[in-house]
């Protein structure tokens, strides 16, 4: 089963749910795939470099990772602190910085932009669980209840 999250790297209630989702990811790792889409929200001005970061981390297969880090300290979502992520996880810094302002990521940001404007949301976190429209930071419970149904479904 398939899990869409539309997030913003400084959005306060992404960075709630972030371990819920990390949760189902470690308790359901063949049965549950989490995809992250872009949606960093104008009235958070670091969320696009954030997103940058991400994506730039992840062209060196390490999204995940920054992902965490981005999380785990949202007050530092500057310059100084992705070079300092990318530092830590062993990145080629000189690629992220280049890979940071490229169309290619600028396509990717603006692709899952239009992605949301096409299914309607224009919140975060917003979530499609087997295509099935979910907002905001809802707990694991309830969220691990709509996993084992989609599952159950798909047995």
């Amino acid at each position: 089963m398939t899990i869409v999250e539309f997030s913003d790297f400084q959005c306060p209630f992404c960075a709630r749910v972030t371990p819920t989702l990390a949760q189902l990811r470690s308790e359901y790792p063949d049965e549950v795939r989490v995809i992250f889409k872009h949606l960093p929200l104008p009235m958070h001005p670091q969320a696009e470099p954030a997103a940058r970061a991400a994506i730039s981390a992840g062209l060196q297969d390490k999204f995940w990772e920054m992902h965490d880090l981005l999380f785990g300290n949202p007050a530092r979502l500057d310059t100084d602190a992705f070079v300092a992520h990318a530092t830590s996880l062993n990145l080629d810094v000189s690629r992220l910085v280049t890979d940071m302002g490229s169309a290619s990521v600028d396509a990717i940001i603006e692709g899952d932009g239009a992605e949301a404007a096409r299914l309607g949301v224009t919140a975060t976190p917003s979530f499609f669980v087997n295509g099935k429209f979910v907002a905001g930071a809802i707990p694991y419970e309830s969220f691990k209840r709509l996993v084992e149904a989609e599952l159950a479904n798909a047995r």
